[in-house]
């Protein structure tokens, strides 16, 4: 019997591996690549969306932004400038100096406006409220404020990347079929 309980400790499972490709990655493809430098570009000299010379908030990434990582390509993850510029990659190419736009488009000066704290005052209590805190307002519009006072506040209708871009290198390590490859099908509801 103990026999029996070491063979069965011993024994082994195995997975199956996906082929790695030598094409380019096509949408739903799972690709590998290493972020070999990651660099915000900053807009010191454009102070069309800083009316005050204030330092541009930076975003801290919501995403690795170094070392060897893994995506879907055009999975909704990650910049859409990197999935782009991946699928124009072979696997072993290393592309230096490439910049990416955030892909929330250009900052755009007009979404900036302000509003009376007396209107603001009935909606919410406005002692809550810090700076940087994004508010939705009644018609769904998310806005960052980005100055109050007594009597007035700015909001900032921009994605808080508008107007944001990159330095990378990257080098693209492998691609593997994605889960069309192996069968997958959704059924009626997408799951």
């Amino acid at each position: 019997l103990a026999s029996a309980y070491a063979e069965e400790a011993s024994c082994t499972t195995s997975t199956i591996a996906a082929p790695t490709l030598t094409r380019k990655p096509k949408d739903g493809d799972i690709v590998t690549f290493t972020l070999l430098r990651f660099q915000p570009i900053s807009n010191d000299d454009d102070d069309s969306n800083n009316s005050n010379n204030e330092q541009k908030l930076v975003i801290e990434p919501l995403f690795d932004t170094k070392g060897t990582l893994q995506l879907v390509l055009n999975g909704g993850n990650y910049l859409p400038g990197l999935h782009k510029l991946l699928s124009t990659m072979s696997p072993g190419e290393t592309i230096n100096d490439s910049v990416i736009d955030a892909g929330y488009g250009a900052y755009n000066p007009a979404l900036v406006f302000k509003v009376q704290t007396s209107q603001i005052a009935n909606s919410l209590d406005t002692s809550l409220v810090k700076l940087g805190m994004v508010l939705r307002m009644g018609n769904g519009m998310e806005c960052r404020v980005t100055e109050m006072n007594e009597e007035v506040w700015t909001l900032d209708a921009n994605h808080a990347l508008a107007g944001s871009a990159y330095e990378i290198d990257v080098r693209l390590e492998s691609v593997e079929n994605g889960i069309d490859y192996w069968g997958y099908v959704e059924d009626e509801e997408g799951v």
